[in-house]
């Protein structure tokens, strides 16, 4: 398709690592959501300015799925732990007894 995005391919970058194949991700996406726009606004036909709109969607779709999966991927490998479930316990037992202290102390 004349006009669309050219970019290098992901596995020639290195280092690959999580952050650059998430950054290429999230860059493919949103140059891919810019063209369908682009395109649908210069197009005439009512059916292809449809599909083309539907399409620039489902990349922001894309994107924000992407990000939930890094969300779930970085609870699951640092939140989920035993160490950080017992530090989060201790503190929100520390904080609760602050604030019983606090109202104890105001009344």
């Amino acid at each position: 398709m004349r006009g669309f995005v050219d970019r290098k391919p992901v596995w020639l970058v290195r280092p690959l690592g999580l952050k650059t194949v998430q950054k290429t991700a999230e860059t493919m996406e949103v140059e891919t959501r810019r063209f369908y726009e682009a395109v649908r606004r210069r197009t005439t036909d009512t059916g292809i300015r449809q599909l083309l709109g539907d399409l620039a969607e489902e990349e922001r779709i894309h994107a924000h799925t992407a990000e939930q999966i890094s969300l779930t991927w970085i609870r699951h490998r640092f939140m989920d732990t035993p160490w950080t479930s017992a530090f989060f316990q201790v503190a929100l037992g520390g904080a609760l007894v602050l604030l019983a202290g606090i109202l104890v102390g105001v009344s």
